[in-house]
């Protein structure tokens, strides 16, 4: 409930105020030409491209960059895949709040991939992931507002059944421990592990999945609890540390990760 009265709040805000910024804000969606899904699969295949006119997907926002977490990124998620949108914006939260209707205008914009998840900036070819839209012009012609707001529920998922393709969406994986972190210092236990950096967590199973943190994340020093966890966060595919690749997640805050009841 606080959550929500927290995001109305912002939504007010972004509606009254007149300060800096304000002209990117374009309210009406348009209407979607492709499903993010299909994006991925149809148009951005395996590798960086421009992607075409008349290019839009429409969805629900599920990143925030409240604690800081998420930087210049702003995933938007439509029921058959995710999209990171890479742009030069501090406080997007403020504007484009989670569970915010959103249309996305991508012509001719470049879209690759960066840790599986599918990113629309500029400079994508050639290139790992994307570089971020500065332009206000083109920020006000790609995002558009619409007037709903609601949490997308994360996908709940066993760590076994995870798949490239879902990179980049809002998932949940329950009854997990943390077993690993490179945020410890020598002499250091796993009791005295915080989220900065690497965590790894594996289920009753031994299946094994990280969390990866910012260190410029409001709870980066915060300790990773040692009781079983649910985790919630978007999805990518990386190395953990210096180790083999796996699958990981980016939580969005401190309350992503909570007791198992």
């Amino acid at each position: 409930m606080l959550r929500l009265v927290a995001i109305v709040t912002l939504i007010l805000f972004v509606g009254c105020s007149g300060a800096a910024d304000n002209n990117i804000i374009m309210e009406g969606v348009e209407t979607p030409t492709i499903t993010i899904g299909d994006l991925r699969q149809d148009v951005v295949g395996s590798a960086g491209v421009t992607l075409p006119e008349g290019c839009i997907v429409r969805g629900r926002v599920t990143s925030s960059d409240r604690d800081d977490n998420f930087y210049n990124q702003l995933v938007v998620e439509d029921g058959s895949g995710a999209l990171m949108l890479c742009v030069a914006l501090s406080h997007i939260d403020s504007y484009y709040p989670e569970g915010l209707d959103v249309s996305l205008r991508l012509d001719d914009l470049e879209a690759n991939y960066y840790r599986g998840v599918l990113q629309v900036g500029t400079d994508a070819l050639g290139y790992t992931g994307v570089g971020d839209i500065e332009s206000r012009q083109v920020i006000e012609r790609t995002i558009r507002r619409g007037e709903s707001v609601e949490l997308l529920a994360p996908q709940r998922v066993a760590i076994r059944e995870l798949e490239l393709r879902q990179c980049g969406r809002l998932v949940r994986i329950e009854d997990v421990a943390v077993v690993a972190s490179t945020a410890l210092a020598e002499g250091q236990t796993l009791a005295d592990a915080t989220w900065q950096g690497y965590a790894l967590f594996k289920n009753e199973v031994g299946d094994s999945i990280a969390v990866r943190t910012s260190k410029y994340a409001t709870f980066a020093t915060e300790r990773i609890p040692l009781e079983r966890v649910s985790l919630t966060g978007i999805l990518e595919w990386g190395s953990y540390g210096d180790g083999p690749e796996c699958y990981h997640l980016i939580m969005r805050y401190n309350e992503d990760c909570a007791p198992m009841p």
